[in-house]
């Protein structure tokens, strides 16, 4: 049986927060079992409980012993109804991008599908939260997108079996929950949307692969997003799509990371809005912060006359923040355009290495707050998200 030390040990250069676990208490009331490392090896210790020889046990062993690897950052106390509570917002976001950015192909992990782990800690917490909030299909059909349905039922479930709380027979209940509806609604082990292609292929069958792989990500989104029922509503809204879209690529990554590098590698006719280099007109030096205001507006009104003109773009910045990425994505397709996200990972190590040799370096400081704060996008951010290692 795995232990979770062992993980540490095996993690504990790269993934240091394992070794805050057992100093990081949890509330009594929902975890009077005790700190996070009790309550992780317990969820471990559930996962091989209950495995089948030849299925993804070692996956969901990682998965379960990474799940709460960020509420060392993200531990507080909040009073809740007049009573002072332990809480740990958003951990399971901060802990999927804080996995990500400190783990590559080529670790340890490389036996095992790294991209499962990251979407298994990362949309822990969904599960309950759909039942809860009695979300429609199509926020199961987005999970299902982006995580194997089965394996996170699986982790939850031992989550939940992982600890001690007076709720646990409810809680349980609505884990059960969640999968009968997730069968019911072909979001289980099927693709939900299965026969999308074929129906936008079917309805324009002159038009390219680009065009139809266009319009299916269109789609999924305006689905996922309320803006329609059903791929029989998504046909006649594509009939408006341009057969070749002009595209907004927003690269992502802190300083260093080896934007520009990709841009001279990969740009053809796009217009490049780089936020340094308007910084670096408007005030002198690319690193002055002083009139950022000023900056964003100036590349907002670009980016808008790209737009207008049909053009496709290189948004050049850090885009390390979800928050900063979105209302870049949603005004180009407001505008008509596709969006793609290229994501640049480069180990901390050399983005240190790199900065030392830049002709512009930003303090260590700085640089290591972007590291830090970076989240790692999502696959429903855009119409394509990418990384590059």
């Amino acid at each position: 049986m795995t232990k979770l030390n062992e993980v540490i040990e095996k993690f504990r250069r790269k993934l240091p927060l394992l070794n805050e676990l057992e100093k990081t208490h949890q509330d009594a009331e929902w975890h009077a079992e005790g700190n996070v490392a009790i309550h992780t090896q317990m969820v471990m210790d559930a996962i091989v409980d209950e495995a089948n020889k030849g299925d993804d046990t070692e996956v969901l062993i990682h998965a379960a012993a990474f799940h709460d690897i960020a509420k060392p950052l993200t531990t507080r106390e909040r009073e809740i109804e007049g009573v002072l509570r332990t809480i740990s917002p958003r951990h399971a976001h901060v802990g999927r991008s804080y996995l990500a950015n400190n783990l590559t192909a080529e670790s340890e992990l490389s036996n095992l599908d790294l991209d499962t782990i990251l979407a298994l800690v990362g949309h822990h917490h969904d599960v309950r939260k759909l039942v809860l909030d009695d979300l429609p299909r199509a926020k199961y059909a987005r999970l299902a997108r982006l995580c194997p349905v089965p394996l996170l039922y699986r982790l939850c479930r031992a989550d939940m079996i992982g600890r001690i709380c007076n709720d646990q027979e409810s809680q349980l209940e609505q884990v059960e929950l969640f999968k009968l509806q997730a069968q019911e609604w072909n979001c289980w082990s099927d693709d939900p949307y299965d026969g999308w292609d074929l129906e936008i292929k079917n309805a324009f069958p002159k038009r390219s692969e680009i065009f139809h792989d266009y319009a299916l990500a269109v789609s999924q989104l305006d689905y996922e997003n309320g803006l329609i029922n059903s791929i029989h509503e998504a046909i006649p809204r594509a009939w408006n799509l341009a057969e070749k879209p002009y595209t907004v690529t927003l690269l992502c990554g802190p300083s260093g990371s080896g934007k520009s590098s990709w841009i001279e590698e990969n740009r053809g006719d796009e217009v490049v809005i780089s936020l340094d280099k308007l910084r670096e007109v408007i005030t002198g030096k690319r690193d002055d912060q002083s009139k950022n205001g000023q900056v964003m507006q100036d590349a907002k009104e670009a980016l808008k006359q790209a737009l207008r003109e049909k053009k496709n773009v290189i948004w050049d910045a850090t885009n390390t923040r979800e928050n900063g990425r979105s209302w870049v994505v949603d005004l180009a397709h407001d505008y008509g355009a596709s969006s793609r996200i290229v994501t640049l990972f480069t180990p901390l190590k050399e983005l240190l290495i790199r900065n030392q040799k830049r002709e512009n370096p930003i303090p260590t400081k700085a640089l290591l707050r972007q590291a830090e704060r970076m989240e790692f996008p999502w696959l429903y951010e855009a119409h394509k998200v990418e990384v590059v290692v």
